[in-house]
Parts: structure tokens; C-alpha cells; sequence
């Protein structure tokens, strides 16, 4: 009987033109976004490229060690393929990092951003799932219940000896079968078509992502399905079950994800980032000031870079104080806006994509502290060993050997960690998943067919 039952739910909604839409939509918003992503990736790759080109053309024509001392190296961290899926916070970690001993640590511009993508939100398959596929999800079962209560079929099914939790199992396993049909289907030829036209490729480790990531989405997509046979089981008209379930979805796709931030500030002020790139310039400008009054005439080499190796590290201590204080309220900020934005399951999703993906908040902080301190020592050890006084004074002079400098080489966390970061927001999704089915379920069976 069960299997009658959802047998019958799938050939309804195969049926209806309902499902032709959402098929459509699912198709060519999902195939189109990992088309276009794909695209984008790949150019960003070969902007990559021809800006490390152009690096190391630049480097190649410095005179001296001297010359590359003051002017320092820039590199920059290779774009993520997998931000095809979430883009999340790459833009961010795609920035070119300079070091100089004159300078600090400078996190400029990205030689590879869309304009587009700036202006407008980045069409990425994590965003088409979290805002359309949810929402066309809670209204293909916004009338499950409601709807055949007006037409009078729940009554007609109900005079047959079948359980009603059948029936509501039948509902929630057909619906879902379809739904999930269409955006694997979607995702699939996404990826196919990218494969062939681009050679789009991806390693062991990041099918494994990927396919958690698949199976997240279908957990969130199954989540809002759950809520609107909820909703459903809870009024007697489909138009009110409409507009509740449309009310819902604002709630929790669109309010809370952009009211905690706001309220996560309050709780936690943060100075905005332009205010530490000016303080950082202030300590730089103010100890260099004290170095020209302590210079003078006559003063030997030695001493000179004496007083320079001090106040550069005078500068770098001070900067990394200053910086760890803003990366702890950092911490400390996102971790309350996570906290108090995982009421909703759209929140547990971008947490989820992002850190699957490495584009989150996680990713985002190792790629500060690489910046600021790995990153710094590997440019500080590489200076040591050029300057090393066993070399002869002449080769300071020497041309700049690439192969001497530090290659910005950013590894992230293991999969099996990855893993591990995305288990509490994934084991939400399926509490929601959970609390949902239950609340239709004692509804349902205490649900008035007349």
C-alpha cells in the first residue's frame, strides 16, 4: 500500500504543470550557475597566471637584494576550484600579499575579481539552493494537505482502510523523490557539460566534498519541504497555507542570516578594517620619525641596519598585537553570529557549503594568520639567508633568484577535518528535517478532513 501510495505522489506531481516549472527552474538556474562559475574559475586561472608572470618579470628586472628589500615580493593564493559551488568569502582570500622590510604586511586588490559580482550576488549553486530551490520547495507542498482537504480527495482517501501516516509518508517521500530528481539531474549536467567544454576537473578528495555538499543541499531542500507539509497540516485553506508558508521562508531565508549580523555588531563591536590599515600606518609612520632622529651623519653601515632590523621588528611587534586583537574580536563576533543565526536552517547551510567548500569563516581566519605570520617568517628566513655573513658583501648586489623567495603556498585544512567543522551544521539540517515531520505528522493525524 505504501509503495501504492507514493507511486501515485510522484506520477501527480510528474504530472502537473507545477512540476514542469520547477524542473525548468531547477535546470537552468543549477546547469547554468556551475556553467558560469565554471567559466569564471577558469579565468581567474588564467589571470592567475599572467599575474605571476608579471611578478616575476618585475622581480627579474630589480637590480639588487637591496632594491627588492625595500620594494618587497608580492604573491598571491590560487583560486579555489571548488568556489564554483559556494563562493562564500574568496573573494577575500584572493587578494595579493606584499612583504617588504619597509613596510608591513599588505593585503591589497585581486588582479582576478568580477565586477559583476560585486555589484550583484554571486550566482553560485549554494545561492540558487538557498534562496530559489528552498523556496520553490516549500511551495511545491504548500497544498499537499490543505489543498486536497478544499478539493475533497483527503476525504475520499481517508474512507479506504490506509493508515493516515501512510499516507503522510507517502506525500513526504514522493515530493521528495521528485524534487531531488530534478536537482541531481540539474547538478549533473551542470557538471558534465562543464567537464567537456572546460575540463573541469576535480581531485578524490574534492568528490568527497563534493558529494557531502550534494547531500547537504538535499537535507536543506528536504527541510523546507518538511515545513510546508507542516504549515499544511496546520490551516484548513491552501491560501492561508500560502501565505504562511511564504511569510516562513522571508523568516528564515531572509530575515534572520541578515538581522544577526547587524546584531551580532552590537553585541560585539568591530573597528571596520580601513581603521586598522590606518593605525598600522600610524605606528609605521611614527617609529620611522623616531629613526630620523636618531640618524646621522657618519654612521656606519652596520649600525645603520641595526637600527632599521630594530625598528622593523619594534613595527611588526606592535602591528601583530594590534592585529591579533582585532583577529580575536573578529572570532569572537562571528562565532555569537553563528551561534544566534543557526535558528535557521538557511544559516546551517552557508555554514555548511562554505566550510565544505573552503570559503568560510574558518578558511578566512587561516588565511590571515598564513598571511601575517607564516607567510611573513618564510619572507623574513629567505632575507636571512641572502644576508648570511658568510656570503661575500658583493652578493647582496647580485640579481634577485626566484628560486630563493618564498612561494605563497597556503594549505588548508585536511578533508577529514573539513568533515569534522561541517558536522553541526549538517546534524541540524537534519533536526530541522526531523522536528518538521514530526509537527505534520501529530498534526495530520489529528487533522479535520471535513
Amino acid at each position: 500500500m505504501f509503495t501504492v501510495l507514493v507511486k501515485k505522489e510522484i506520477l501527480n506531481n510528474i504530472l502537473s504543470f507545477r512540476f514542469a516549472v520547477t524542473f525548468l527552474l531547477f535546470f537552468l538556474l543549477i546547469s547554468g550557475s556551475v556553467l558560469m562559475m565554471a567559466a569564471n574559475h577558469q579565468k581567474q586561472v588564467l589571470d592567475y597566471s599572467n599575474a605571476k608572470a608579471a611578478y616575476r618579470q618585475r622581480i627579474s628586472q630589480m637590480r639588487d637584494y637591496n632594491e627588492f628589500e625595500i620594494f618587497g615580493m608580492t604573491d598571491r593564493r590560487r583560486p579555489n576550484r571548488l568556489s564554483i559551488f559556494a563562493m562564500g568569502l574568496e573573494p577575500d582570500m584572493s587578494r595579493s600579499v606584499t612583504n617588504s622590510q619597509m613596510r608591513n604586511v599588505e593585503i591589497g586588490g585581486t588582479p582576478y575579481a568580477n565586477p559583476l559580482f560585486a555589484l550583484f550576488s554571486t550566482p553560485d549553486v549554494t545561492y540558487i539552493v538557498n534562496i530559489v530551490v528552498s523556496l520553490l520547495a516549500i511551495l511545491f507542498v504548500f497544498d499537499a494537505v490543505s489543498g486536497e482537504r478544499e478539493e475533497e480527495t483527503l476525504k475520499l482517501i481517508l474512507s479506504n482502510p490506509v493508515p493516515r501516516d501512510m499516507i503522510l509518508m507517502g506525500k513526504c517521500v514522493g515530493s521528495l523523490v521528485c524534487l531531488c530528481a530534478a536537482f541531481l539531474i540539474s547538478l549533473g549536467v551542470g557538471l558534465v557539460a562543464a567537464r567537456v567544454s572546460m575540463s573541469l576537473v576535480f581531485t578524490p578528495g574534492q568528490w568527497l566534498r563534493i558529494g557531502i555538499l550534494i547531500m547537504t543541499s538535499l537535507l536543506y531542500i528536504s527541510s523546507f519541504l518538511m515545513l510546508g507539509l507542516f504549515i499544511s497540516t496546520c490551516v484548513r485553506g491552501s491560501g492561508t497555507s500560502l501565505m504562511i508558508s511564504l511569510l516562513a521562508w522571508v523568516v528564515l531565508v531572509l530575515g534572520i542570516p541578515n538581522v544577526v549580523p547587524i546584531v551580532a555588531r552590537q553585541v560585539v563591536p568591530l573597528e571596520s578594517t580601513q581603521k586598522l590599515a590606518s593605525e598600522m600606518r600610524a605606528i609605521e609612520q611614527e617609529e620611522w620619525e623616531a629613526v630620523k632622529k636618531t640618524m646621522r651623519r657618519g654612521m656606519s653601515r652596520e649600525e645603520s641596519r641595526r637600527i632599521f632590523t630594530e625598528t622593523r621588528r619594534t613595527i611588526e611587534d606592535r602591528s601583530e598585537a594590534l592585529t591579533d586583537s582585532y583577529m580575536n574580536k573578529f572570532v569572537n563576533q562571528a562565532s555569537v553570529a553563528r551561534v544566534m543565526s543557526r535558528i535557521s536552517p538557511s544559516a546551517c547551510f552557508t555554514y555548511a557549503s562554505t566550510t565544505l567548500t573552503g570559503t568560510g569563516v574558518d578558511a578566512y581566519e587561516g588565511f590571515i594568520r598564513y598571511v601575517h605570520e607564516d607567510f611573513r617568517d618564510q619572507f623574513e628566513a629567505s632575507l636571512s639567508e641572502i644576508r648570511r655573513p658568510s656570503r661575500s658583501r658583493r652578493e647582496s648586489s647580485d640579481q634577485v633568484d626566484l628560486t630563493k623567495l618564498p612561494e605563497f603556498a597556503l594549505t588548508g585544512p585536511t578533508t577529514e577535518l573539513i568533515l569534522k567543522d561541517s558536522l553541526l551544521d549538517i546534524a541540524l539540517l537534519f533536526v530541522y528535517n526531523t522536528l518538521f515531520f514530526l509537527g505534520a505528522f501529530v498534526r495530520f493525524l489529528r487533522y479535520d478532513v471535513n
